[in-house]
C-alpha cells in the first residue's frame, strides 16, 4: 500500500511539475492587451485569471504530491525495514 501512495506521489509530482513549465505565464497574457473594445479586454482579463488560478492550482498540486512522496516514502522505508528485521529473525 505505501508502495503505491509512494508511486502515485511520484506521477503526480512529475505531471504537475511539467503542467507547471508549459504553462505560459499570466504576465504574457496580461502584456498580449493592446486596448481595443471593452470586451476584449475583459476576456483578456478572464484569461488572466483563467491562467493566475491555474498555475495556483498546479502550484498546490506540486505541493501535495510532494508531501505524499515524502510520507509514503518514509512508511515505505519503515516497512522495508521491519520487514527485512523479522526475515534476519526467522
Amino acid at each position: 500500500m505505501a508502495f503505491f501512495v509512494l508511486m502515485w506521489g511520484t506521477v503526480d509530482l512529475v505531471s504537475s511539475s511539467i503542467g507547471l513549465i508549459r504553462l505560459p505565464s499570466s504576465r504574457s497574457i496580461g502584456a498580449d492587451e493592446t486596448g481595443g473594445s471593452s470586451s476584449l479586454s475583459f476576456e483578456k482579463g478572464d484569461q488572466y485569471f483563467d491562467s493566475y488560478y491555474q498555475s495556483k492550482m498546479l502550484s498546490d498540486r506540486l505541493w501535495d504530491s510532494l508531501a505524499r512522496v515524502l510520507v509514503g516514502g518514509m512508511i515505505f522505508a519503515y516497512c522495508r525495514k521491519t520487514v527485512e528485521k523479522m526475515e534476519k529473525q526467522a
